[in-house]
């Protein structure tokens, strides 16, 4: 005879941060986007602060075309961490998807400031 499980009134536990990092970075990856950004809902509603969901919000709205979106989150994460070279890279992306060389320049630069053993901006520099 089995016994039964009560789930009335369990505590469950929610995944742990780092988990869901990986699913939604997965899904982004196989360009579920959709999927992807719902779990960096989830994780920003656990934990506003939460920089690496913030990223990847940002990551998501962005390629998804949600340009004012994007930023919105970077300029979250810059006041969380004004030194987030990844943030400001990705700031310098989405200027420069818009034409907007002369921000995105600055954004870079901002980002070599602070990593410049990062070969890719240099790059990304070159390009505008």
């Amino acid at each position: 005879m089995e016994e039964e499980v009560e789930e009335e009134g369990e505590d469950f536990e929610p995944a742990k941060p780092e988990v869901s990092l990986e699913e939604a970075k997965s899904l982004y990856s196989t360009g579920d986007m959709v999927g992807a950004m719902g779990i960096y809902e989830e994780l920003l509603e656990q934990d506003p602060e939460n920089v690496s969901a913030l990223i990847g919000k940002a990551k998501t709205l962005n390629a998804t075309g949600k340009w004012g979106k994007a930023l919105q989150s970077i300029s979250e994460v810059l006041k969380l961490d004004p030194d987030n070279s990844e943030a400001l890279v990705l700031k310098g992306d989405i200027f420069a998807e818009q034409g907007k060389t002369e921000m995105a320049r600055q954004a870079y630069e901002q980002a070599l400031h602070i990593d410049s053993s990062n070969s890719e901006i240099p790059a990304k520099i070159q390009k505008l």
